[in-house]
């Protein structure tokens, strides 16, 4: 055998090649390739099952349950010499998944944990574990600690409902005084029975925690996080009870939060009001900060979404920031023209004050606001953002308030060559001169919301001369019923790819015409 396959570090590679149902085969091939296959069959280990029946044959038993699952559990107390297979094969887990549904299986389980927690002859039963995968009920989540380690890094803890108070403490203090070198937390299914009162204090004491999901009862509550200094990436989802009847909150800046998030670099918040967020942004100061998203529960109106940009402009670098994503999951918007007239109307000045955040790359607000753009404003905006990948603004809104015409698009096509999403509503799409711009680039969405369309042959030449390639136009495939507009933009769809290979053809010919021109010279 080439001494190249006795290095387990080039085994582990070509194995990881190869199917799992044929490790156990390798495994007992030669003694070279014996750890590195089974290293990597036991990497991953959703269930405890596989574990159990590791133990002395007279240790456990399995029960067949009559929708043909299983369940294997303990049948006498452990000894010291019933562990020795186990914990060979334990040190090879890397992954370990432990999401079992709230059923008849709790008591089993519960019962399992407890004999793995008496009779266990070290603390770390998976010594070697990365990452850790746990949801579980109310009386399971105190066993979490059996599967902690120093080498843990990602952890994902989670409970079915809410649960004590007292027992999420405890398992926030186990995580962090167990795993000290954990760079990964998600607790976002991690709740309390009583949502006021969680506290996340012992989260403060991780010096290695980079990514963090998590909830809050109160936008008030991030000063007990804001001393994690070396926190990247925080997506928070905060609680806001339905009988606060307050109009406005008011975070107030203080000590704690002078320094506070010295290295966030993306937030996400799900939560109920933009005009929370704004002032949760406004106390954070997230100087660094790259990415935000926000996902709502109500949609706001366009002074709500106008104070949201100017606090982004004014807490965070034009040298860092480069994506916004406002996102309303429900579609409590305006539902009458009287609504729509009272608040929900944005006006084209809205993203002045990020025009000099030049490296933005992603711009969606998908929300139901109708924006009252024009062409001159889109154009300020492909100028200001030529890095701009994607930029969504508001397609269910209404095409009455839009002033956006097909030659709106163009500044796109000139300033954006990385641009792959364009969602706008048009005022009108109709005749429109074919574009002196032929730019060949491909467009991967087109969305254009429900603007109504005539002349749905010029619309596609007019398309083509900006774009080779249009993938999709979900405006298209998800109107519910064949109006006049949507066969116009059905259309149009078809005769595209006509008129772009046409394009096509004229570039090519007269690139090869440009091209013998100057080899004649």
């Amino acid at each position: 055998m080439h001494h190249c396959l006795e290095i387990s570090e080039i085994l582990t590679k070509i194995f990881e090649k190869v199917d799992l149902s044929e490790l156990p085969a390798i495994a007992v091939t030669c003694r070279s390739f014996h750890d590195p296959a089974l290293d990597i069959l036991w990497a991953v280990v959703t269930g405890l099952d596989d574990m159990i029946t590791l133990m002395p044959a007279d240790a456990w038993s399995e029960e067949v349950l009559l929708d043909g699952s299983s369940i294997v559990s303990f049948v006498r107390p452990l000894r010291p010499p019933d562990w020795t297979r186990f914990l060979s094969y334990a040190s090879r887990v890397r992954h370990l998944i432990l999401s079992g549904s709230p059923s008849l299986r709790n008591r089993a389980r519960r019962e399992t944990y407890q004999s793995l927690s008496l009779h266990r002859p070290i603390i770390a039963l998976f010594p070697h574990l990365r990452e850790l995968t746990w949801k579980s009920s109310e009386d399971e989540i105190i066993f979490v600690e059996l599967f902690l380690c120093p080498s843990l890094v990602k952890a994902k803890v989670g409970a079915h409902g809410r649960i004590a108070d007292d027992l999420v403490n405890h398992a926030l203090h186990m995580i962090v005084h167990l795993a000290p070198h954990l760079t990964s937390l998600d607790i976002a299914e991690l709740q309390t029975s009583s949502p006021t009162s969680l506290t996340i204090s012992a989260l403060s004491r991780s010096l290695t925690l980079r990514n963090l999901r998590l909830w809050l009862p109160s936008p008030l509550d991030f000063a007990n996080i804001s001393s994690l200094t070396c926190l990247e990436d925080l997506d928070v989802t905060i609680f806001i009870p339905k009988d606060d009847r307050r109009d406005q909150w008011t975070i107030t800046r203080n000590a704690d939060l002078d320094t506070a998030f010295p290295a966030l670099r993306r937030l996400a918040m799900t939560i109920a009001d933009l005009a929370v967020a704004s002032e949760v942004t406004l106390a954070m100061q997230p100087h660094r900060l790259e990415s935000i998203r926000t996902r709502l529960s109500n949609a706001p109106s366009a002074a709500i979404l106008a104070r949201f940009i100017e606090v982004l402009s004014t807490c965070c670098s034009p040298a860092f920031l480069r994506s916004v994503i406002i996102f309303t999951y429900t579609n409590a918007g305006p539902r009458t023209a009287e609504e729509m007239a009272n608040g929900f109307i944005v006006p084209p000045s809205v993203f002045v004050p990020l025009l000099s955040f030049s490296r933005m790359v992603q711009m969606e607000v998908r929300t139901p606001l109708s924006f009252a753009l024009e062409n001159s404003a889109l154009q300020a905006i492909a100028v200001a953002w030529p890095a701009l990948k994607r930029l969504h603004l508001g397609t269910s809104g209404s095409p009455t308030i839009s002033k956006v015409t097909l030659e709106g698009i163009v500044p796109f096509a000139v300033h954006c060559p990385n641009l792959s999403y364009l969602g706008i509503v048009l005022g009108h799409a109709g005749h429109a001169e074919s574009s002196e711009v032929v730019s060949g680039r491909k467009l991967d969405v087109m969305d254009f919301g429900r603007s109504p369309i005539s002349d749905a042959p010029s619309v596609a030449a007019f398309l083509s001369s900006l774009f080779d390639d249009i993938t999709e136009w979900p405006h298209i495939d998800r109107a519910r019923s064949l109006f006049d507009r949507e066969e116009g933009w059905e259309q149009a769809r078809t005769l595209f790819p006509l008129f772009a290979k046409v394009r096509k053809d004229e570039r090519t010919h007269w690139e090869k015409m440009y091209s013998e021109a100057g080899a004649r010279k």
